[in-house]
């Protein structure tokens, strides 16, 4: 029921965003986030991933949920790179975790909040720097994704704009 409750609401902040998102137009899910397991970003490796320090003290690698960004010399990693790092500038987040606790990578996979109970997975998609993608069974925002993406590609929002 609250998985419902939190992607109605998400659901009703996406039809209201007619334009490309600005800074004015963060999505923000302060249910979703006070759920998450409290964590200190470290480093800011890519658009989609970044190592952190859990509150044991222990350190892992974390890949975002349900979103791909450009790799290294692609088009645009330099700009998905500086907007995740922008969005982090407050290094206390909160990680959720959705099915799978680790990727094949051994790589930690969570959805991340920043400390403005900001969805950096669904900012990025929304700002053009990031596009869904589906982490079987990681899938609990998929549809959702997918609806921001299509929003973005609407807006030419970010990389984007071709």
């Amino acid at each position: 029921m609250l998985s419902r409750l939190i992607f109605i609401g998400l659901t009703i902040q996406i039809i209201s965003c007619t334009n490309p998102a600005t800074q004015s137009d963060l999505i923000k899910n302060p249910s979703l986030c006070a759920a998450g397991t409290k964590a200190r970003v470290t480093k800011v490796i890519d658009g989609d991933t970044i190592d952190v320090k859990l509150q044991n003290g222990d350190s892992e690698r974390i890949r975002y949920i349900g979103i791909d960004t450009p790799e290294f010399e692609e088009r645009c990693f330099n700009e998905a790179t500086r907007r995740n790092k922008a969005l982090l500038k407050d290094p206390n987040i909160r990680l959720i975790r959705d099915t799978n606790n680790r990727d094949r990578y051994g790589r930690l996979v969570r959805y991340v909040c920043n400390s403005d109970d900001v969805f950096i997975d669904a900012q990025l998609i929304i700002e053009g720097y990031a596009t869904a993608f589906h982490f079987w069974p990681d899938v609990r925002f998929a549809e959702y994704f997918s609806s921001l993406e299509k929003t973005a590609i609407k807006n030419q929002a970010g990389c984007l704009n071709n």
